[in-house]
Protein backbone atom coordinates (compact mmCIF):
# COMPACT_ATOMS: atom_id res chain seq x y z
CA UNK A 1 0.00 0.00 0.00
CA UNK A 2 1.66 3.26 -1.08
CA UNK A 3 1.66 6.27 1.20
CA UNK A 4 1.47 8.66 -1.75
CA UNK A 5 -0.06 8.49 -5.23
CA UNK A 6 1.09 11.30 -7.54
CA UNK A 7 -1.27 12.39 -10.29
CA UNK A 8 0.24 14.65 -12.94
CA UNK A 9 0.30 15.49 -16.65
CA UNK A 10 3.02 13.93 -18.76
CA UNK A 11 4.41 17.38 -19.56
CA UNK A 12 5.09 17.87 -15.85
CA UNK A 13 7.22 14.76 -15.46
CA UNK A 14 10.22 16.70 -14.12
CA UNK A 15 8.28 18.16 -11.20
CA UNK A 16 6.54 14.86 -10.43
CA UNK A 17 9.90 13.08 -10.34
CA UNK A 18 11.46 15.63 -8.00
CA UNK A 19 8.46 15.33 -5.67
CA UNK A 20 8.52 11.52 -5.77
CA UNK A 21 12.27 11.51 -5.05
CA UNK A 22 11.77 13.89 -2.11
CA UNK A 23 9.30 11.51 -0.51
CA UNK A 24 11.20 8.28 -1.16
CA UNK A 25 14.45 9.77 0.14
CA UNK A 26 12.66 10.36 3.43
CA UNK A 27 11.34 6.83 3.71
CA UNK A 28 7.80 7.18 2.34
CA UNK A 29 6.41 4.88 -0.32
CA UNK A 30 5.32 6.61 -3.50
CA UNK A 31 3.44 5.32 -6.52
CA UNK A 32 3.30 7.08 -9.86
CA UNK A 33 2.82 5.82 -13.39
CA UNK A 34 6.54 5.41 -14.10
CA UNK A 35 6.29 2.22 -12.05
CA UNK A 36 3.89 0.53 -14.46
CA UNK A 37 5.61 -2.51 -15.96
CA UNK A 38 5.59 -3.16 -19.69
CA UNK A 39 2.68 -5.37 -20.71
CA UNK A 40 0.59 -4.49 -17.65
CA UNK A 41 -3.01 -3.33 -17.90
CA UNK A 42 -2.18 0.24 -17.00
CA UNK A 43 -5.77 1.27 -16.23
CA UNK A 44 -6.11 -1.60 -13.76
CA UNK A 45 -2.73 -0.89 -12.14
CA UNK A 46 -3.52 2.81 -11.78
CA UNK A 47 -6.93 2.05 -10.29
CA UNK A 48 -5.50 -0.42 -7.77
CA UNK A 49 -2.86 2.00 -6.54
CA UNK A 50 -5.25 4.93 -6.52
CA UNK A 51 -7.58 2.96 -4.26
CA UNK A 52 -4.76 1.73 -2.01
CA UNK A 53 -2.89 5.01 -1.51
CA UNK A 54 -3.35 6.93 1.72
CA UNK A 55 -3.10 10.29 -0.04
CA UNK A 56 -3.40 11.37 -3.66
CA UNK A 57 -1.34 14.41 -4.56
CA UNK A 58 -2.64 16.10 -7.70
CA UNK A 59 -0.34 18.57 -9.42
CA UNK A 60 -2.64 21.12 -11.02
CA UNK A 61 -0.73 22.85 -13.81
CA UNK A 62 -1.62 24.49 -17.11
CA UNK A 63 -1.17 21.02 -18.60
CA UNK A 64 -3.07 18.88 -16.10
CA UNK A 65 -6.20 21.03 -15.80
CA UNK A 66 -7.20 19.78 -19.26
CA UNK A 67 -6.03 16.18 -18.78
CA UNK A 68 -8.89 13.68 -18.62
CA UNK A 69 -6.68 11.19 -16.77
CA UNK A 70 -5.66 13.66 -14.05
CA UNK A 71 -9.21 14.95 -13.63
CA UNK A 72 -10.53 11.38 -13.30
CA UNK A 73 -7.89 10.53 -10.69
CA UNK A 74 -8.60 13.75 -8.79
CA UNK A 75 -12.33 13.00 -8.82
CA UNK A 76 -11.77 9.53 -7.38
CA UNK A 77 -9.46 10.94 -4.71
CA UNK A 78 -11.94 13.65 -3.74
CA UNK A 79 -14.74 11.09 -3.37
CA UNK A 80 -12.65 9.07 -0.90
CA UNK A 81 -11.26 12.04 1.02
CA UNK A 82 -7.67 11.47 -0.15
CA UNK A 83 -7.23 14.50 -2.39
CA UNK A 84 -4.28 16.81 -1.69
CA UNK A 85 -4.23 19.34 -4.55
CA UNK A 86 -1.20 21.48 -5.32
CA UNK A 87 -1.71 24.47 -7.58
CA UNK A 88 1.37 25.25 -9.67
CA UNK A 89 1.64 28.85 -10.80
CA UNK A 90 -1.12 31.38 -11.40
CA UNK A 91 -3.86 29.12 -12.74
CA UNK A 92 -7.24 27.92 -11.51
CA UNK A 93 -8.19 24.27 -10.95
CA UNK A 94 -10.70 22.77 -13.39
CA UNK A 95 -14.43 23.07 -12.72
CA UNK A 96 -15.54 20.76 -9.95
CA UNK A 97 -12.39 21.40 -7.89
CA UNK A 98 -12.44 25.15 -7.37
CA UNK A 99 -14.07 24.80 -3.98
CA UNK A 100 -11.16 22.71 -2.70
CA UNK A 101 -8.41 24.33 -0.70
CA UNK A 102 -5.15 24.06 -2.64
CA UNK A 103 -1.53 24.32 -1.62
CA UNK A 104 0.08 26.86 -3.95
CA UNK A 105 3.60 26.47 -5.35
CA UNK A 106 5.59 28.43 -7.91
CA UNK A 107 6.38 26.98 -11.34
CA UNK A 108 9.96 25.95 -10.64
CA UNK A 109 10.64 22.22 -10.99
CA UNK A 110 12.10 21.95 -7.52
CA UNK A 111 10.78 20.84 -4.15
CA UNK A 112 12.79 22.45 -1.42
CA UNK A 113 12.46 22.50 2.34
CA UNK A 114 9.88 25.29 2.44
CA UNK A 115 7.56 23.51 0.02
CA UNK A 116 7.80 20.27 1.95
CA UNK A 117 7.10 22.09 5.22
CA UNK A 118 3.93 23.44 3.66
CA UNK A 119 2.88 20.05 2.32
CA UNK A 120 3.70 17.68 5.18
CA UNK A 121 1.03 18.83 7.67
CA UNK A 122 -1.59 17.60 5.18
CA UNK A 123 0.01 14.16 4.98
CA UNK A 124 1.85 13.19 8.14
CA UNK A 125 -1.02 11.83 10.31
CA UNK A 126 -2.23 9.28 7.77
CA UNK A 127 1.25 8.34 6.60
CA UNK A 128 2.17 7.45 10.15
CA UNK A 129 -1.02 5.41 10.54
CA UNK A 130 -2.45 7.76 13.17
CA UNK A 131 -6.14 6.97 13.03
CA UNK A 132 -6.68 9.96 15.30
CA UNK A 133 -7.10 12.09 12.18
CA UNK A 134 -10.02 9.97 10.98
CA UNK A 135 -12.03 9.60 14.18
CA UNK A 136 -15.47 11.18 14.14
CA UNK A 137 -16.06 10.58 17.84
CA UNK A 138 -13.90 11.82 20.69
CA UNK A 139 -11.94 9.19 22.61
CA UNK A 140 -11.16 10.71 25.99
CA UNK A 141 -8.47 8.09 26.64
CA UNK A 142 -6.37 9.07 23.62
CA UNK A 143 -3.67 10.17 23.84
CA UNK A 144 -3.26 9.38 27.55
CA UNK A 145 -0.29 11.65 28.30
CA UNK A 146 -1.29 14.86 26.54
CA UNK A 147 -2.76 16.52 29.62
CA UNK A 148 0.57 16.43 31.43
CA UNK A 149 2.43 18.25 28.65
CA UNK A 150 3.09 21.96 28.61
CA UNK A 151 0.72 23.51 26.10
CA UNK A 152 3.53 25.35 24.33
CA UNK A 153 5.93 22.44 23.98
CA UNK A 154 6.08 19.86 21.22
CA UNK A 155 8.15 16.69 21.59
CA UNK A 156 9.32 14.69 18.62
CA UNK A 157 7.26 11.68 19.68
CA UNK A 158 3.89 13.40 19.79
CA UNK A 159 4.26 16.11 17.16
CA UNK A 160 2.24 14.23 14.54
CA UNK A 161 -0.61 13.72 17.01
CA UNK A 162 -0.59 17.38 18.03
CA UNK A 163 -0.89 18.60 14.43
CA UNK A 164 -3.60 16.11 13.45
CA UNK A 165 -6.99 17.54 12.53
CA UNK A 166 -10.43 15.97 13.10
CA UNK A 167 -12.55 14.76 10.21
CA UNK A 168 -15.75 15.97 11.85
CA UNK A 169 -14.84 19.30 13.37
CA UNK A 170 -15.91 22.36 15.32
CA UNK A 171 -15.15 25.93 14.28
CA UNK A 172 -12.33 27.22 16.48
CA UNK A 173 -13.85 30.71 16.45
CA UNK A 174 -17.54 30.12 17.23
CA UNK A 175 -17.83 26.42 18.16
CA UNK A 176 -20.22 25.48 15.32
CA UNK A 177 -20.10 21.73 14.52
CA UNK A 178 -19.60 20.71 10.90
CA UNK A 179 -20.98 17.31 9.92
CA UNK A 180 -19.27 17.42 6.51
CA UNK A 181 -15.84 15.80 6.44
CA UNK A 182 -13.16 18.50 6.18
CA UNK A 183 -15.18 20.89 3.95
CA UNK A 184 -12.05 23.07 3.68
CA UNK A 185 -12.60 24.01 7.35
CA UNK A 186 -14.84 26.93 6.36
CA UNK A 187 -17.45 27.65 9.02
CA UNK A 188 -20.98 28.09 7.68
CA UNK A 189 -22.00 29.88 10.85
CA UNK A 190 -19.42 32.66 11.24
CA UNK A 191 -17.82 32.29 7.75
CA UNK A 192 -14.32 32.01 9.22
CA UNK A 193 -11.73 29.63 7.78
CA UNK A 194 -9.41 27.65 10.03
CA UNK A 195 -5.79 28.56 9.19
CA UNK A 196 -3.71 25.78 7.65
CA UNK A 197 -0.46 25.63 9.57
CA UNK A 198 2.66 23.53 9.81
CA UNK A 199 4.90 22.17 12.50
CA UNK A 200 5.91 25.60 13.85
CA UNK A 201 2.42 26.53 15.03
CA UNK A 202 1.65 26.94 18.72
CA UNK A 203 -0.93 24.40 19.87
CA UNK A 204 -2.82 23.95 23.13
CA UNK A 205 -4.65 20.94 24.60
CA UNK A 206 -8.33 20.74 25.47
CA UNK A 207 -8.90 19.84 29.11
CA UNK A 208 -12.04 17.91 28.17
CA UNK A 209 -10.93 15.69 25.27
CA UNK A 210 -7.11 16.09 25.53
CA UNK A 211 -6.72 16.78 21.80
CA UNK A 212 -4.83 19.81 20.50
CA UNK A 213 -6.13 22.91 18.72
CA UNK A 214 -4.44 26.08 17.50
CA UNK A 215 -3.47 28.43 20.33
CA UNK A 216 -5.60 31.16 18.76
CA UNK A 217 -8.74 28.99 19.08
CA UNK A 218 -11.69 30.02 21.22
CA UNK A 219 -13.20 26.54 20.93
CA UNK A 220 -11.71 23.03 20.69
CA UNK A 221 -11.98 21.86 17.09
CA UNK A 222 -12.39 18.26 18.29
CA UNK A 223 -15.18 18.45 20.88
CA UNK A 224 -16.39 22.06 20.70
CA UNK A 225 -15.48 22.88 24.31
CA UNK A 226 -15.08 26.63 24.87
CA UNK A 227 -11.61 27.59 26.08
CA UNK A 228 -11.19 29.91 29.02
CA UNK A 229 -9.99 33.40 28.12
Amino acid sequence: MPDIFISYAREDFALAKVLADSFTSNGWSVWWDRQIKAGSNYRKVISQNLDAAKHVIVLWTKNSITSDFVIDEASAAMETGKLVPILIGSIRPPYGFRGCHCITWDERNEVGEEKMKELLPHLTPAINNLDLNYRSEIDENFPPDFASKNKYSVSDTVADDIYSRPKIWHCIFCGWRCEEEYNDYKCKECKSIRPFVGGSATMMPCEKCKHYSLACASYCEWCGEKFED
